[in-house]
């Protein structure tokens, strides 16, 4: 049995008679994509380059086909990425459904030059730097799935994404590439989203984030673009800046 000591909780209501209620604050947690970014520019800026593929332009204006730039992005991305663990695209089915209603002649066709795209880049200088750093038996892998908190203010931002390739090169640091199916190169375009791979990366792996090298690989024109130094002028108020505008 237990007595209660009066004084004490007298003492008790003259301590708190006069406190302030304080109202919690609940952080709001925000989900994005790192391609989120890309939305903020100009899609219509084109480059001075010469687009080899100009039957997909001619493609993706045929309205019965119902196949646009996006799903042939999808598309080349599921033929890299199993061309990278290791499946011939010339044996690689893709699920039907990315094809969508294109009729069988455009599907051959789709194929043909998803398979033209897949050589060029095996032949490529990252093609031969992937080669290499698989003969070394050294770390790489496709489709890098990561989540990466970046806070803002009292607000948490959940980024969650896949970075296209990641391998470790001849002198020992990772590279990141990331596939373009654009009809146009626009690097400055991209920073934002591979500012948040390189920062994922690193957290991943674990290792420094200036031992990261970042490029973009545009399959139209068979054209790298390392972006590493862009990227290391860049921090994390650049991103805050960028999730702010996505935000409003």
């Amino acid at each position: 049995v237990y007595s209660i000591n009066q004084p004490a909780l007298s003492s008790c209501d003259d301590m708190y008679k006069n406190a302030k209620i304080v109202t919690p604050i609940t952080p709001k947690i925000n989900h994005f994509s790192p391609s989120g970014f890309e939305e903020m520019y100009d899609d219509t800026v084109r480059s001075q380059h010469d687009d080899t593929y100009k039957e997909l332009a001619e493609l993706f204006a045929d309205e019965t086909a119902n196949f646009k730039a996006n799903d042939f992005g999808t598309l080349i991305h599921s033929y890299l990425e199993n061309n990278v663990n290791g499946i011939d695209s010339t044996a690689f089915e893709p699920d039907v459904i990315l094809f969508k209603s294109l009729s069988k002649q455009n599907i051959e066709q789709i194929k043909k030059t998803c398979h033209e795209i897949v050589t060029t880049f095996n032949n490529s200088s990252i093609g031969q730097q992937l080669n290499d750093c698989k003969m070394r038996r050294s770390r790489y892998k496709a489709e890098y799935a990561f989540k990466l908190c970046l806070e803002v203010g009292n607000d948490k931002n959940i980024i969650t994404g896949s970075i296209d390739l990641v391998y470790q090169d001849n002198d020992g640091k990772y590279e990141i590439i990331d596939y373009k199916s654009d009809r146009c190169i626009n690097n400055e375009k991209y920073y934002g989203e591979l500012y948040c791979y390189k920062k994922a990366l690193a957290a991943l792996l674990p290792v420094k984030e200036d031992s990261i090298v970042c490029s973009l690989y545009y399959l139209r024109f068979n054209q790298i673009e390392n972006i590493t130094a862009a990227l290391s002028k860049l921090n994390d108020e650049f991103i805050t800046r960028k999730l702010n505008v996505l935000l409003k």
